[in-house]
């Protein structure tokens, strides 16, 4: 079993602007649950297959679709280079997981080590998915782009664009992660929205910080906090005193 035992964030998942509290937890040495409580105490609860005895992780949230409620992408492989994610979304009040072609979960890929780059963001209400190889000469790189639209519980495929002889710092292998975040909504002056120090949003008048320490495990726009600390098996400590 994994030595932590749930990890948290926060989501405008129902679209109706406020966040609701969203847990990943694992139920079994394959299998995670995600645990999302809403205001008025429902509880939503899905469950996903991971890598056998990987931890949970800090779920990435974003909005692929432009439209209302976030969509939650939740990590099931974690190896030495690469993670792959899939995308949960939420439709009539149940959570899907995202299919593409042949009605097969969706994978987004983050990655690749030195030989090869796996990456995906979002441009508007376009996902990208780029996947590139490391050319002969050790330098460069070259590889694909591929454009999806997101309707429902389904990715439909766009169109390929390939590319050749890219450095590693060229925009086309960049990881787009802050294009993938929503940003803070203001709530009025009567609690803060987010952390004094980071971008990390206030819910429910208690800040978690659920971080890893690893760059991979970082949503978009929140960084490594050095007391955010894990508390025995039990998750992750608040770092803050309530908001």
């Amino acid at each position: 079993m994994s030595t932590a035992a749930w990890v948290t964030t926060y989501a405008n998942v129902d679209g109706r602007g406020g966040d609701e509290r969203v847990t990943i937890r694992d139920v079994s040495e394959t299998q995670h649950e995600m645990v999302v409580t809403f205001d008025d105490g429902t509880i939503e609860r899905y469950r996903f297959d991971v890598m056998e005895g990987m931890a949970p992780r800090t779920p990435r949230i974003t909005d692929i679709d432009g439209r209302d409620g976030e969509e939650v992408l939740v990590t099931t492989s974690a190896g030495a280079n690469t993670m792959r994610f899939r995308i949960l979304t939420r439709a009539e009040g149940r959570w899907l997981t995202v299919k593409g072609s042949g009605n097969r979960a969706f994978d987004l890929w983050e990655g690749g080590g030195m030989s090869a780059a796996s990456r995906y963001r979002r441009e508007g209400t376009t996902l990208l998915t780029v996947n590139a190889t490391l050319d002969s000469n050790g330098r460069t790189y070259s590889g694909k782009v591929n454009k999806y639209k997101l309707n429902g519980a389904k990715v439909d495929w766009l169109k390929t664009e390939t590319f050749s002889g890219v450095s590693a710092s060229d925009p086309v292998l960049s990881y787009g992660t802050r294009s993938c975040a929503r940003q803070p909504v203001a709530r009025g002056p009567q609690r803060p929205t987010s952390c004094p120090t980071c971008p990390i949003r206030a819910q429910s008048g208690c800040h978690l910080r659920a971080h890893q320490a690893t760059r991979n495990d970082i949503f978009a726009g929140q960084r490594t906090l050095p007391e955010a600390r894990t508390v025995g098996t039990a998750g992750f400590e608040p770092a803050t005193p309530c908001l």
